[in-house]
């Protein structure tokens, strides 16, 4: 006897003809369908990187019934001058500010935050001079002819 049996769920079905005999025996013949994700898992899901360090990014599919899929993402980021994202999940932290990463599978996605900080940021003072002479006496107002002039602090440090 033939039975035809339809397609349960997608990905993996039960359909095709099943030849049943007298013991109840029967063929199970299973074709790949669509894997259509439920949602995309994005981990780590937040990170701080420093100026000029990288982070691989990894996603996850996932079915219905919360069970990984297999299949391709697109990685895009919302600040490329920041922290721009290769088509592996591979992020290059440039310059300061926050980057929002997204992994998407058809018309799901999920999110990374990186945050990129710059761990040595330059230093800015504002110096005051004063010019003085070896013994420590004010140049103010005396002609400043075939002179050099050098930083020096106290403490040895420029």
């Amino acid at each position: 006897m033939l039975r035809v049996v339809s397609r349960i769920s997608a990905g993996v079905a039960l359909t095709g003809l099943a030849a049943c005999g007298p013991s109840g025996g029967g063929i199970i013949v299973t074709i790949p369908g669509d894997n259509p994700a439920t949602s995309v898992v994005v981990s780590p899901s937040s990170a701080t990187l420093g100026v000029g360090g990288t982070l691989q990014l990894n996603a996850t599919l996932f079915d219905g019934n919360d069970e990984e899929l297999s299949g391709e993402v697109s990685w895009t980021s919302s600040n490329s001058g920041v922290a721009p994202v290769s088509e592996s999940g591979l992020v290059t932290a440039l310059a300061e500010g926050v980057a929002t990463i997204t992994a998407s599978a058809g018309d799901q996605s999920g999110t990374a935050v990186v945050t990129v900080t710059n761990p040595n940021p330059s230093v800015m003072q504002h110096l005051r001079a004063r010019g003085a002479d070896r013994d420590g006496s004010s140049l103010l107002g005396r002609p400043a002819r075939d002179r050099t002039a050098g930083w020096y602090r106290q403490d040895g440090h420029v």
